[in-house]
């Protein structure tokens, strides 16, 4: 099983990595709400090395546990699940970069409610990112919940906004392009919360595990 100490620095790296993202996405929510150059995603692409080199140390340190009953070794496991949906997250928001680059340069017919309802998004997705953080540092079941309640809630709003939004395309209210780009917008951040409310769920059994807790906890139901 392990140890405090490892379960204490794996709670840190998770943090560090969460946090790290979080501040990457409010540079890029600041830049497009200012509609200023978008900066590059090399800053993103470090971090998305930095994970692949913790989860395969993380492999590393599993296969020296071979032998063990598998029972010690679920929180490895549960880790390692946990970063893999990082890893998504990183990717998914590296995509999110680029495609909003795209509309730096093509500047696309957005209309001012599209903007705005972005920019919005971009404010709660930014908002869970840096609550996960500072929750995934302490342990915090009932804030874990909270952040669950929360990407259910985003994903309900990123639905219910691209659905609208086909809707006044089927109406000819939309250029084809401006909608186009601002539904891949959508769908971006839509994967972001999926990832994000796994690793939530995952974060409940593995604090649950590190504390020898038999019992499984669970989020509250996706929106439909």
């Amino acid at each position: 099983m392990q140890n405090k100490s490892s379960a204490q620095e794996q709670s840190e790296e998770l943090g560090m990595i969460i946090g790290r993202l979080a501040a990457m996405l409010g540079i890029v929510k600041e830049a497009f709400i200012r509609r200023k150059p978008l900066p590059d995603v090399d800053l993103i692409k470090k971090l998305h090395d930095l994970v692949e080199e913790i989860a395969f140390t993380t492999v590393r340190e599993d296969e020296q546990m071979l032998g063990t009953p598998l029972r010690s070794r679920k929180p490895v496991f549960i880790y390692q699940s946990i970063l893999t949906h990082l890893h998504i997250m990183i990717t998914t928001s590296i995509s999110l970069v680029d495609e909003l680059q795209i509309q730096h340069r093509v500047k696309p017919c957005f209309s001012e409610a599209a903007f705005q309802q972005t920019g919005l998004l971009f404010t709660q997705q930014e908002m869970i990112l840096c609550t996960l953080e500072e929750t995934v540092r302490s342990g915090d079941e009932v804030h874990l919940r909270t952040v669950c309640r929360a990407c259910s809630e985003l994903s309900r709003i990123c639905k219910q906004t691209a659905s609208e939004h086909e809707q006044r395309i089927a109406n000819g209210l939309c250029q084809p392009e401006s909608a186009l780009h601002f539904l891949t917008t959508l769908d971006l951040l839509l994967l972001l919360v999926h990832h994000e409310q796994a690793t939530v769920k995952l974060l409940l059994r593995w604090t649950g595990k590190n504390r020898n807790c038999s019992r499984t906890a669970s989020c509250p139901a996706d929106a439909a």
